[in-house]
Formats: C-alpha cells, structure tokens, sequence
C-alpha cells in the first residue's frame, strides 16, 4: 500500500465514528467484517501485523467436518464443519477443493471395521454425499505405491478439502472491502475502554508509523485469536485461551508425490498425523503441544518435533528414506483453542507448574468457538478455519444489542460473490490458469486480467504463481513488507528452496516500481524477511 493510501485511509479512521471496530484481522476477524458490512454497518478492520499473519496462515489448510469430532460424540460440530465445507466448496470452487483421505486401519482394528464404515456414512450422510468406502490392501497400494504395508489391514476412505488458508482470509477481506470496510494491517490495539454508555474507544498505535491515535465506535470485536485474553484483561480478569503449536514440514517437489492425503499412526504415540498433497508438495503435519512461546514472534519447529514428523514418514514410507535435505520449508501455527476446564484456566494465571498437572492432553480439547460480552467489547476465539461463517454470525448476534435501531437476521446469504473471469479471459491463458486466478481473486478477476501484463503471466520456476500476481498483490493487497508478499499473498517462500531467493532481484524491481522503494528500504526489506524465513520457516539449527 502507498504511503498515502495508508495515510489517508488513517486520517479516515480517526475521524469516523464506528458501529463496530473488529480487532484481528485473520479468518475470524475477515468473517466478522465481511458479514457486518454486507449488513450495512460501517466496520474497521484493525490488524496489528500482516493480515493472517497468525494462525490463518500457518494452519494445517483443511477445511473439514473432522470425522474425530463424530467419533466423539460431537455430532453438533460435525454436522456445522460439514454444512460450512459443503457451503465453501459450492461457493469458491478451485480456492476450497474436494480431496480424498485415507485412514489407514492396523490389524489390531479390524474388528473395528464395520464401526468405522458405520462411521463414514453418518459422516456423508450429514455432508449430503455418499463418497466413502473400506478399501482392500490391494486398492490402498493402488493410491500410495511406496507405503509399507506391514501392520495395516486396508483403509477408510473419504472426502474431505483442503484450501490455501492466507488466500481464504484476503478473498474474504476482499468482499468486506466491497461492502464499504476499511482494513489497516500494522496498527496493533494497545488497549480498549468503555468511552461512555454509548461508545467504545481504542488506543492504536501505527507500526509503521509510530503514531498513536484513537478511534471510537459502538462496538468492539476482539478477533485476536490466541491474543483474545490478553485485550479482555483490562475488562474481565480471566484467562480462556490455551494456545496449542502445531508445526508443518514441506517436501522438496518431486518427493513423496501423492494425490491423496493420508491419515497414520505415528510409531510412538499412535497419533494421527496426516501427510498431503498441497501446491504441487507434500506437506507432513502436525504435531500438537502447549505453545510456551511468545505470542508476538512467529513461532517455529523444534528440534523434536522435526524428529518426530520425520519419524511418522520413515515409519510408512521408509524406501523413500526421507531427511532434512528433502525439506523444502516448515511452519508452525498457535491455535486459539478454548481452555474445556477452567480448573486449568485458573491454574495457568496462578501457575504453570500447577496448570501442568491439570491439563488435558491437547487433541482431547475440543474445537468448538466461544463468544464472550464484556460490556461492549466482543470476544470469539477456538473454532475452526471451516466455520469461520458460522462464528461471525454468532458474534453478530452479541453486538447486536449495542447497535442502536439495527436489528440482526441470520440468513444463509453467500460469502463471496460469484466470479465471471472467464467473460474477459485473455487469449494466451488455459482454462487451468483461468481457473487457479478465478480462486485467488473471485470477483476481481477481471480486473486483474486487464491490468496484466502478457509477459508477466507465465508461470514462475515451475510453480502456479506468476509475476503479475505479486504485481497485484503490491498494488491491491495491502502489502508493506517483502514477507506479505512471499508468504502469505504468495506462499513462493515456503514452496521454492531458500525461501525463494532466486525471485529476489525479480520482486526488487516490482517493489521499487508499485511501492516506491529506495535501495536502502529494499536491502532493510531483504534482510528482515531472511531473518524470519531462518528463523521460523526453515530447518532448526
């Protein structure tokens, strides 16, 4: 963004009265302002880093029922996760896609075989599709030629999707923006007060600037996910929020390619972890633990944990004879997850040693959201990247009382408006290539196809990304740094080795024509963004 869009755009801010200021501007925050606004309301957008800069871009990238959750128990989940995937596959097709998962069954379950078809069939029948089946050894070689088969008597499988979760949050951004919202990434809330009986206010500091200003507004969201305790401290003296670290290993291209996900039991500890087909990669992941780190800092995969991903892979595929060296790039995430006993939220703020002992196991917390009033200022955090609709409209429901002569309606209106790409589609482009820009940009397509170059339009280092496409980004999407551009508008920097060094003298150039960049700002740019590639993107030392 130029410097005086973003000037202009803070002037605006400051100036305006809200009916809602969202704070966070991941999935959650995104869902919130797009439903908001579609409704009429004038919202705010507030970001204290990049856009999905959290969790929303460092998840496990399935958008899915989660068949764990209806084993136990959580038919209301289920049911809610599966009408949500079914809702997103319908409405961004090619950004949401079907995917097939095999659930490998060991020998010791086969009496369990008939409970698991069982259980698939509850689970499409929900979804209103019929796409599962008990596969054979022999059907299972079929999809993965390298698996060792030694200890598994077949295969559940079933459908599910998967998405590039960054690019989720923009197209939804996107649609907020459409609808009148006004989105700022970089201006982090410092703190939050009741102004009077009628207004809210908010204390922002501008990070690129350094200015501190204020803004006002009927009601405040808080959509900070794993930071959501940390903005109601000032209001409620509660802890909710265990943040749980699930780390991610990228294959080089080329190796271990799969067309399906696959669901193993790890050797050690006998939990599942999935290895899947995401951007032309395979991608391994995720481990799951209590994340002690600092939540301002990206958090990043440990010594272990590579081990122990690694570990699963050698396991099942051991003729591969996967290792560092054929690891492209890792990420991890901090899921916002909602503490299930508040004996452990009690015991955390007093001390972590007592917490320890009074902790479930993190997979046997559950996945569902929740949404707090603390007069005025509105609260959602857990759930999942699937039903980030669903919990917008539930927050919608608690401000609504704080916003004079609106009244809230749950309807079942659509999240993005429909494409149309191809009407205008230039001459030189498949309909592959059609299709990958349609996902990425929905309804601006079109404008993107006539701003293009021709020759930036070609595909970059054997990936789906062109140049024109981070053209776009450093012109329409918000970016101020080099990593916005490289691993989250694009995900180059986790898809090409070196995070992508060989497109450095290319987006040097682009930066210095959309952006203004001096020398000075890009070699300040290139060294920040190498900085946070080691350190939170690459193998650990």
């Amino acid at each position: 963004m130029s410097k005086a869009k973003r000037r202009t755009r803070i002037e605006s801010a400051r100036r305006k009265h809200w009916d809602m200021i969202v704070v966070g501007g991941g999935i959650t925050g995104a869902g919130v302002a797009r439903e908001a606004a579609r409704r009429g309301l004038s919202v705010l957008v507030l970001e204290q880093k990049d856009f999905a800069w959290g969790t929303s871009s460092r998840s496990s990238k399935m958008v899915h029922g989660g068949l764990r959750y209806l084993a136990m128990g959580d038919r209301k989940l289920t049911r809610e996760s599966l009408l949500e995937r079914e809702r997103l596959l319908k409405e961004a097709p090619g950004l949401v896609e079907r995917m097939g998962y095999y659930f490998l069954l060991p020998k010791s379950w086969k009496p369990w075989r008939l409970v698991m078809k069982l259980l698939l069939a509850s689970y499409d029948r929900i979804a209103g599709i019929k796409n599962h089946k008990i596969c054979n050894n022999s059907e299972l070689g079929e999809a993965f030629s390298k698996l060792d088969q030694n200890g598994i008597t077949g295969a559940a499988f079933y459908t599910d999707a998967v998405t590039d979760d960054s690019r989720l949050v923009y197209r939804v951004l996107q649609e907020a923006e459409a609808d009148g919202a006004s989105l700022l990434n970089y201006c982090a809330v410092k703190s939050s007060q009741k102004a009077d009986t009628e207004h809210q206010s908010v204390e922002i500091q501008d990070a690129i600037s350094g200015e501190v200003f204020q803004c006002k507004a009927s009601v405040i969201v808080n959509s900070t996910g794993a930071w959501a305790d940390r903005l109601r401290q000032a209001r409620i003296d509660e802890q909710r929020v265990r943040p749980l670290k699930g780390s991610h290993i990228v294959l080089r291209k080329g190796v271990l390619p799969i067309e399906h996900a696959i669901s193993c039991q790890h050797p050690d500890d006998k939990r599942s972890v999935f290895v899947f087909p995401w951007e032309g990669h395979s991608v391994i992941g995720t481990t799951d633990l209590d994340y002690e780190g600092s939540l301002d800092q990206e958090a990043n995969i440990s010594k272990e944990e590579l081990e122990y991903l690694l570990a699963i892979v050698r396991h099942h595929f051991p003729s591969e004879s996967i290792d560092r060296k054929d690891i492209v790039s890792t990420w991890s995430g901090v899921r916002p997850v909602i503490a299930g006993d508040k004996q452990f939220a009690r015991a955390q703020k007093a001390e972590q040693g007592s917490a320890d002992k009074t902790r479930k196991k993190p997979s046997k917390e559950r996945r569902d959201h929740a949404v707090w009033d603390d007069d005025g200022l509105i609260s959602a955090a857990g759930g999942k990247l699937t039903t980030f609709r669903v919990m917008a409209l539930d927050v919608l429901e608690k401000a609504a009382p704080y916003l004079k002569g609106w009244q809230f309606e749950r309807d079942e209106a659509a999240v993005f408006r429909p494409g149309g790409a191809k009407k205008n589609a230039q001459a030189n482009l498949n309909e592959d290539q059609l299709d990958r820009l349609e996902a990425c940009y929905g309804f601006r397509t079109s404008d993107f196809l006539a701003t293009a170059k021709n020759e930036e339009l070609k595909p970059l280092f054997d990936q789906k990304t062109c140049a024109a496409q981070l053209r776009w980004a450093l012109r329409e999407e918000w970016v101020e740094h080099l990593d916005d551009l490289l691993l989250r508008r694009t995900r180059l920097g986790l898809l090409l080795p070196n995070g992508a060094s060989q497109l450095f003298e290319l987006c040097k150039t682009l930066c210095q024509e959309e952006l203004e960049w001096s020398e000075q700002r890009w070699a300040e740019e290139l060294e920040r963004y190498q900085d946070i590639w080691h350190r939170a993107y690459s193998l650990p030392a």
